[in-house]
């Protein structure tokens, strides 16, 4: 009884020897299979880029299986059961795996030493230039309408001469036109008198031929100067 005892306790020893040597070899073969962390800014620890938002994503899925260790020489592995989690995709587990870090080059302009940073004399001075360039401009623009506004007036008063000038020519025209008019019909009357004149001499010639020779009157002329 005492040898077989002996020999269980040996047994048991060389046991225990091979899993504590197995224990580490599978725990660098686990640590093996995790990926190095990206390299990120000192600063990014501060105000990770969607940390609130990986957060809440990581606890509101179930968490994969995972390997617990008890003791140096206890190994606990979990039932390796496929959910919904295992149906996802990859890269995407991946990426939820990926540390929260800052970009580089930030540009939000809510961060104040973006705002100290910048020195804002230059963009006033090119404000005030381009404040001063249209104050210029529109003095010019005001001048240059006051001037046109003016020589319209000046138009428009010399047309409204000018149109007056012309009811007057056209009143006088008008008399004009009723003159020659009267002095057309004033000879069409002499006309008609120089007609009737020539048919009297006709007959005052007639008459004086029938007369005798002593009593005959001299030929009568017409002249005209």
């Amino acid at each position: 009884m005492g040898s077989e005892q002996s020999q269980l306790r040996s047994k048991s020893k060389d046991g225990d020897g091979s899993n504590r040597a197995s224990s580490p070899l599978r725990q660098e073969s686990v640590s093996s299979e995790v990926e190095a962390p990206p390299p990120y800014v000192p600063y990014t620890v501060g105000r990770p880029i969607g940390s609130e938002y990986i957060a809440q994503n990581i606890c509101s899925k179930k968490s994969p299986p995972k390997r617990t260790w008890i003791d140096s020489d206890t190994m606990i592995t979990l039932n390796n059961s496929r959910d919904e989690y295992d149906q996802e995709d990859e890269e995407i587990r991946r990426l939820e795996n990926v540390s929260s870090f800052l970009p580089i080059m930030r540009g939000s302009s809510r961060d104040p030493d973006i705002l100290e940073r910048l020195d804002v004399r230059g963009f006033n001075a090119l404000v005030q230039r381009y404040s001063n360039h249209l104050r210029y401009t529109s003095k010019i623009i005001k001048d240059t309408q006051s001037e046109i506004n003016k020589s319209i007036k000046e138009t428009e008063a010399l047309s409204a001469s000018v149109l007056d000038q012309m009811n007057k020519n056209s009143s006088s025209y008008s008399k004009y036109a009723e003159k020659l008019a009267k002095a057309s019909d004033m000879s069409r009357a002499l006309n008609k008198c120089h007609s009737s004149l020539n048919e009297n001499i006709e007959r005052m010639e007639v008459l004086n031929n029938m007369l005798p020779m002593e009593e005959r009157l001299e030929p009568f002329v017409w002249t005209t100067g």
